[in-house]
Parts: structure tokens; sequence; C-alpha cells
């Protein structure tokens, strides 16, 4: 999966693509680095050459093994935001 974007607010598209197990080249200057963390191979946007060579390693990869539930639910997102509340709060 192929997601150079210049911007990107949260990045659904690169996580349902990981959700299925597919090898994901995405921009580093957005929010897809903090979403997709180590899972994507991340290129500049601006530069074709880091295009080309990041859809080349992607094509070589293999079956991604990224659980979406363990990064993504509604328990862990409560207890980050509470604790980022008591953290301001102090």
């Amino acid at each position: 999966f192929v997601f150079p974007s210049f911007y990107e607010g949260f990045g659904f598209p690169p996580l349902e693509a990981m959700s299925q197990g597919s090898p994901i080249v995405a921009s580093l200057n957005s929010s897809i680095s903090e979403i997709c963390g180590e899972q994507a191979i991340l290129i500049d946007p601006y530069n074709i050459y880091e295009l080309k060579q990041g859809i080349k390693e992607g094509l070589k990869k293999e079956k991604n093994n990224f659980n979406i539930e363990e990064k993504f639910n509604w328990e862990r997102t409560a207890r980050e935001t509470l604790s980022l509340f008591s953290e301001i709060l102090r």
C-alpha cells in the first residue's frame, strides 16, 4: 500500500491496509510515522527516488503482522487520556 500524502490528520487508509497485512510505504512528514511506527517504510513524498526505493522494498516484504487491536483500542485510549489529564492537573 503506497500512501505518499503531504499532510494527513490521522491516517486511516494505512492503518486499514496494515490490519489486512499489506506492507506500507508512506510519508514520514505526517502523522503516519506515529501511527504505523516501524511497520511502515517511511519516505519523503517530495523525493521520487525515495518513493521508488520504498515501493521496491515494500514489494519484497512479507505479510505485515500488525495487530490493530493491540495499538488502537478504547481501553488503551481511555487510560492514556486519563494519564494525560492527570499529568496536566498536577
